[in-house]
Order: structure tokens, then sequence, then C-alpha cells
């Protein structure tokens, strides 16, 4: 499935913006006149969610009412619209719609697919491990609407286990309350728990090719699923730990805990990588995201490449060249210096400018 058109009103910093896309397009102009907008508005209608703010009021234009967000698709000769709708006043909604009838967030996401490639990627190796658990579950929640479903059931369980265990602590509930909520930990938190690691292992095999690729070298990459606790030992680690939960009022163990580990040539990638090793490390585990949506959808996503093929040294500029040949590339930079001859002579360039 592909974009062919993106259409924004009042979005961010684009009152109107309607543009056609090809398999290649290039977005150019100097910093602050809303390239990483563009990316961020197909973000949203691929995940529902913004990849820049929590808050969703942030992607109305400045003294605006509401704002929309229209991406059409195309696939052989089937097309798609996705409109989100953001509205400020009286009060504050966002909505869906699916070719013109209305949905609801889970129907849309994973409609369609998407990776972003971004300098702030390399935070997936530096930042906190909350961040890489999200990589994760947005991978599996745009291919999987059962997992989706599942992750909202258990951070809902975690949010009501937690007050009982703050009540339990002050003495104002029994501890036999927290049978239910174990069993919902223990059921929901396995199958969380299997299916990112089975991608993880996934991604692992695909990382393994891609590293070479991107960086030219014979480095062995890998990435290993840290999970707190073992789905078999789950309920035995829970009854061990009981006291221990109800003094600190917080479910310690589950995947809301867990981790995503990277390490290059046996060594953490964190520590002991240098930064072109963890650009390389990062851009072959968004290729091994997208040969796993691809298998799973029997079509690529839509890959996002924004500002980074200035990060990139001629040589890694070259070989993503020849890697996304083939995919559906959205790409944002300042000017077409820093991008391969051979993806400019293919591509659609838009130019955007600043505002008056």
């Amino acid at each position: 499935m592909k974009i062919s058109r993106i259409k924004l009103t009042n979005f961010r910093s684009h009152v109107n913006f309607s543009e056609k896309f090809s398999p290649q397009t290039i977005i150019i102009g100097p910093n602050g006149v809303g390239k990483t907008n563009i990316i961020e508005a197909i973000l949203l209608a691929s995940t529902t969610r913004s990849h820049r703010t929590n808050h969703d009021r942030d992607l109305i234009a400045w003294e605006s009412e509401f704002a929309r967000n229209e991406i059409h698709l195309e696939e052989n000769d089937q097309k798609s619209i996705i409109a989100t709708f953001i509205t400020n006043t009286p009060t504050f909604s966002k909505s869906y719609m699916l070719n013109n009838s209305p949905k609801k967030a889970s129907e849309i996401v994973g409609f369609f697919q998407s990776v972003l490639f971004s300098p702030e990627s390399l935070d997936l190796v530096y930042s906190s491990p909350s961040l890489r658990r999200r990589f994760l579950d947005i991978i599996l929640c745009q291919s999987d609407r059962h997992y989706l479903r599942q992750l909202s059931q258990y951070n809902h369980v975690i949010r009501e286990r937690n007050k009982l265990l703050f009540y339990l602590n002050r003495g104002n509930s029994h501890v036999d309350e927290l049978q239910f909520w174990d069993d919902k930990v223990i059921t929901l938190g396995s199958d969380i728990i299997n299916k990112r690691a089975n991608l993880c292992q996934s991604l692992d095999q695909s990382i393994k090719k891609a590293y070479p690729l991107v960086s030219g070298t014979k480095d062995k990459s890998e990435i290993i699923y840290k999970n707190n606790v073992n789905p078999e030992q789950f309920e035995k680690t829970i009854l061990e730990n009981r006291q221990r939960e109800i003094k600190y009022t917080s479910t310690l163990f589950g995947p809301h805990r867990d981790d995503l580990l990277f390490f290059l040539n046996d060594h953490p990638l964190s520590t002991s990588g240098s930064r072109g090793e963890c650009r390389s490390f990062i851009l072959a585990l968004k290729l091994a995201e997208i040969d796993y949506l691809t298998k799973i959808h029997n079509q690529p996503p839509v890959l996002l490449l924004d500002d980074v093929f200035s990060e990139l040294d001629h040589d890694r500029r070259s070989r993503l060249a020849d890697i996304i040949e083939n995919q559906q590339t959205i790409i944002t930079a300042t000017d077409l210096d820093n991008i391969d001859k051979k993806t400019i002579k293919t591509a659609t360039i838009i130019k955007l400018t600043p505002n008056p």
C-alpha cells in the first residue's frame, strides 16, 4: 500500500497543504518549514499516535479550532483515505474515518504500515527501556490487532493492581483481593512477553543480514529481549514477592519492566559502539522492522527518512540508496546535497518555503 497524496489542514504549521507523492519523494526546505510535520502526519495515520508529543492539542495550528490529516492510499486498483480530525472547541476530541466511515483508533492502527528512521531514532540505544518497549509494541500493534487489545487491557490491569497495592500498604484492603488482578497480569503478561520475544527473534535474524549491508563490515550484531520474569514462573515470582510489591505499592514483575538489548561484536552497543556504528545498527534495525512487517502483510511498509542523509557518510548514503530502491520512501532534507544522485533522479521533489 502506497501513499498517493497527503492533505493537511491546520496541522501544525500547515494551514493548507496538498501534494501528490510517488514511490520516491523528497521534501526539501530550510529548518522550521514543516518537513517533519508531514512525517508526523503519516505516522499519525499509521499508528494513531505522534512520535513527537503525547498531547494531541499540539497538532492543531496556532489559534485554529481544528486540524485535519488526510492520507490517500493506493494498492493495485484500490484506493483508500484515512482521515484524522482533531478539534479544540468546545471540548477536545480526536476521531478517525476510513473511506468516509467513522472508525475506532484500533481499527485504524495497522491499516497501512510505516517505519521511521530519524536522528532521534538513536535514542533507542541510549534512552530508557520504555522507549525500546514502545518500539516493539508499535511493530506488534501494526501487525496484530489482538496484541493491541491485549496491551491496552494489560496497562489497565497494572494501573488497577497498583491502586490495590497502595490500599494494601495503607491497610485499607485485604490481600485476597489481589488474586483477581494477579490472574490477569499473568495471563495477559505472559502472552505479551512471548509475542515480544518471538518478534525479537525475527528481528535478530534480519539484523544479522542487514547490518553488514549498511555498515560495509563483517561485524556481528545481535538483539536480545530481556524479560524480568519467566512466564512459566510468573505466578511463583509474584507470590514470593507479594510483601515487597505491597511495600513499594507497585507491580514489579511483568512486560512493563522488560528491555531490549543491543550488542555489537558481543559488547553492549550503548557503551562500546561509536556514533557511526550506532547509526548503522539502528538503520539495520529499521530494515529488520521493514522485513518483519513485509512478511506479515505481504507488502512493504512506507519508509520515512527524516533528515538522516546528512548524518550518514558517503558510503552509507550510497548503500542506503540501493536498499530503498524498490521501497516507497519519503525523505526530508534541507537540500539535495547529501542525497544520493541515483535517488534524486527517480524521485518527486517537493519544495517547502517559509511562510511570508
